[in-house]
């Protein structure tokens, strides 16, 4: 089985040499290492071109964030079993692919997970994440609402190629929710994992990690609240906040109570997840505070219609997916978003629960509600 590596790269000259030579001296040999470099200006291109390896794919893209980078890599890629190393991680050691690919065969999973091993910037080994438990979905499932969609078993995983294609490509790579998901399945299908006995990766932790800034905050809150919009509109947690603090607590001990029903109050849950991801900052923030608004208004609306209809035009720039959350919060810190999200923000902030457009809008506006994290609870009607 061909294994494809995709390593997205911005600005890595500094760790990328040592994470390129963790693939390349690998002792299974049928690989290709696709690196997909999103506009570095440092040496990037200069280092990754010395390395003078055929099994090496150089992509070079505009500037357009790490999701983008790595649908742009996995477009390229030929491989049976997929997996994603950033530029400044690395392998555990030479023998991770193989010991990957024989797992793989004998368990016939589609993806493998592994314990990762935690470095500092010199390499130096820090800790250790253990494989969390998703023997049952529900609960995993229940466990990553208490936790405000964070994705509790993160997206280090060798991954079948049609399986990639069927779960992580749409959910992950385009909405930028949990690649083991498939929520465009009402009943939440899973991905089939099998749990590795070897460590997978060593990951590095430094202060420069992306959800260690303001625009990361940002961009890593757009995936958490659509994870869970969708959580919400099946599952509900009674004591909301005491089984956060005893799943917190004592993790895949506790096991928490949870129904099979959406939940009501959305908003309480909602503006906790936004407070505790950024902050206090949240206020400064247009779209943030009117998506806790649009909620504390769907509540009083409760069964009552209000539709609205948008005197801004739709246009081709308008559309952002969940890869596109950087391009989108940078637009919105500089002001300068089309005046259509500004009405849509002041019409969030009033509440409605059903908007009015023209056929040729439905698709259009479906992907902006969906990326504004209020799809669920909107209903489309066409004019």
């Amino acid at each position: 089985m061909k294994v494809s590596v995709i390593m997205p790269t911005y600005n890595d000259a500094d760790s990328i040499e040592v994470s390129v030579k963790s693939v390349l001296n690998q002792d299974y040999k049928n690989i290709e290492l696709i690196i997909v470099n999103d506009g570095s200006s440092d040496e990037t291109e200069q280092i990754i071109k010395s390395l003078n390896d055929e099994r090496i794919i150089y992509i070079f893209q505009e500037n357009s964030d790490q999701l983008n980078a790595v649908i742009n890599g996995f477009n390229n890629s030929t491989g049976d079993i997929i997996y994603i190393l950033h530029s400044d991680d690395l392998f555990y050691d030479d023998k991770s692919i193989s010991n990957a690919v024989n797992e793989m065969l004998l368990s016939e999973c589609d993806a493998l997970k592994g314990d990762i091993i935690t470095i500092d910037e010199d390499d130096n080994v820090t800790g250790i994440v253990k494989v969390r438990d998703f023997s049952n979905k529900q609960v995993t499932l229940t466990r990553m609402l208490l936790l405000y969609g964070i994705n509790i078993l993160n997206d280090i995983a060798f991954i079948k190629r049609d399986a990639f294609e069927k779960y992580s490509y749409n959910n992950y790579l385009l909405w930028n929710t949990p690649f083991w998901v498939n929520f465009n399945d009402k009943s939440y299908d899973c991905l089939n994992f099998h749990i590795s006995i070897y460590p997978i990766a060593r990951y590095r932790v430094h202060e420069q990690n992306y959800i260690n800034n303001k625009l990361g905050k940002y961009n890593v809150v757009n995936g958490n609240l659509r994870t869970l919009m969708y959580l919400m509109d099946v599952y509900t947690v009674p004591f909301f906040l005491i089984n956060r603090f005893l799943s917190r607590l004592r993790k895949d001990k506790y096991t928490p109570k949870y129904k099979l029903i959406p939940t009501k109050n959305k908003h309480k849950i909602i503006k906790r997840a936004i407070k505790h991801r950024v902050g206090s900052v949240y206020r400064e923030n247009i779209y943030l505070t009117s998506v806790i608004n649009f909620y504390k208004k769907l509540r009083k609306l409760k069964n009552k219609e209000k539709a609205i209809e948008l005197e801004n035009e739709i246009n081709t720039d308008d559309i952002y997916y969940g890869k596109d959350m950087r391009k989108f919060n940078e637009t919105l810190i500089s002001g300068n978003l089309s005046p259509l999200y500004y009405e849509i923000f002041d019409r969030m902030n009033e509440g409605f629960n059903a908007i009015r457009v023209k056929q040729n809008e439905r698709d259009d506006i479906e992907n902006i509600l969906k990326f504004l994290n209020i799809f669920l609870d909107v209903k489309i009607i066409l004019k």
